[in-house]
């Protein structure tokens, strides 16, 4: 597996247990994003918390991303 991959796994297991401990994404209190850190980059990954252990990721990009400035959530439709 890769290592980002990996990486990304591993952040993705911890955010189930841990969801509220993510930054808020625009305003909402139940959008949050987590950064998933890879070296001097990594990726963010916006989700929604629906309930107690249940989150829905709506997507994840390279924090590189020319797109990928600010609050995720702001810019939605240009997720695919």
């Amino acid at each position: 597996m890769r290592y980002a991959a990996l990486l990304t796994a591993e952040a993705l297991a911890e955010l189930q247990r841990n969801p509220f401990t993510c930054r808020i994404a625009a305003g909402d209190p139940l959008e949050r994003e987590l950064v998933i850190p890879s070296g001097a980059t990594g990726h963010v990954a916006l989700f929604h918390i629906e309930s107690d252990g249940l989150v829905v990721v709506s997507a994840i990009r390279h924090q590189r991303d020319d797109d990928c400035h600010g609050p995720l959530s702001a810019r939605r439709q240009g997720f695919a």
